[in-house]
């Protein structure tokens, strides 16, 4: 009987920059469950220009929840994680709540994988960044690094990104 070691792999990065569509891209090509983001559908209920620490606190509860429930799977993508939620909350608001630092320290992930904002910015009603996606990107380096998170960096088109990755996730059964 084969024992299966679930991998759970991240996507993160700035607004904008294809991770949804990356995260659904990999589950589909490797039969896989993509986990959304839950802040999307926090805030179908919620006034997004009205966001507080405390709304952010619920969605990283509930993303935390979302990306660590116990799957059947060989591989979960998760479309966000707590880091996420952190900087978020540290650049709109100067402060990382506890509970958020918690959660982030909490998580496992055997991979982030981080979205390059080298595409074009799409409007969405939840999207504010639109000129500062390469300084949110670079906290983004900046935190992966400081918690010695493993990691990739992907980039260019669609295809690239998802070759970029799958090199990456291939290397899991070495």
């Amino acid at each position: 009987m084969k024992t299966i070691i679930m991998k759970k792999i991240a996507i993160l990065g700035p607004e904008s920059s294809g991770k949804t569509t990356l995260a659904k891209a990999l589950a589909k090509y490797m039969g896989s469950k993509m986990l959304p983001e839950y802040a999307r559908e926090y805030f179908i209920s919620h006034d997004y220009t009205q966001c507080k620490l405390d709304d952010l606190i619920k969605i990283a509860q509930q993303q935390y929840n979302l990306c660590h429930q116990k799957e059947e799977k060989d591989f979960i993508i998760c479309d966000t994680e707590i880091l996420t939620i952190e900087i978020w909350a540290e650049d709109k608001f100067q402060h990382i709540p506890k509970e958020v630092e918690i959660l982030r320290n909490k998580q496992e992930f055997d991979l982030y994988i981080l979205t390059k904002p080298d595409i074009p910015w799409e409007y969405d009603i939840l999207r504010t960044d639109a000129n500062r996606r390469d300084y949110l990107f670079e906290l983004y380096l900046k935190s992966l690094k400081r918690y010695s998170y493993p990691y990739i960096v992907v980039s260019g088109d669609m295809d690239s990104r998802i070759k970029e990755s799958m090199a990456a996730i291939s290397s899991f059964d070495q």
